[in-house]
């Protein structure tokens, strides 16, 4: 584009698009292993880490308050537990899905596959909000077989 002088970021929009996907190919193909790396770094970052809550945290908690540095500590160490077990809630949600109710397994598997793969390289976490809507049944169907599970467990089953 730019050979043909054409300034690529002022020109029209029907030929930034080509030009720039052209571009990111040609990236790709010149760099697939760290590309493919870096879209697995992604979507690890998309599940695994909680949402940026200390970062925020520590942009609305006054600059002057003492203790400030704890208590946006403590905001971010309590994000990431309460992300942690939503997270094994919801993988015993997903196996017992797929044991039960294996349309919402489906459901949920293609939803959370679409929007990983849209959360990109930076592990936009943004498009975890979306996959709430279809996780958070299968983390009550989690919780529920955990809850089941301890109840058995501590309260052993009489046989007549």
């Amino acid at each position: 584009m730019e050979t043909d002088g054409v300034d690529p970021v002022n020109a029209d929009p029907f030929l930034k698009g080509s030009y720039f996907r052209e571009l990111a190919w040609d990236y790709i193909r010149r760099q697939p292993g760290e590309i493919a790396w870096g879209i697995v770094q992604g979507m690890a970052r998309f599940w695994l880490l909680p949402d940026r809550v200390g970062e925020i945290a520590s942009e609305v908690i006054p600059k002057r308050m003492p203790a400030r540095r704890v208590l946006v500590g403590t905001v971010s160490t309590g994000a990431f537990v309460y992300h942690l077990i939503w997270l094994l809630l919801l993988g015993v949600g997903v196996v017992c899905a797929w044991h039960s109710r294996r349309e919402w397994f489906w459901m949920f598997l293609i939803v959370a596959l679409y929007l990983t793969l849209s959360a990109n390289a930076a592990g936009n976490d943004r498009f975890r909000m979306q996959s709430a809507a279809f996780a958070f049944p299968l983390v009550g169907l989690g919780y529920a077989r955990v809850v089941e599970f301890r109840k058995n467990k501590i309260a052993p089953k009489v046989h007549p």
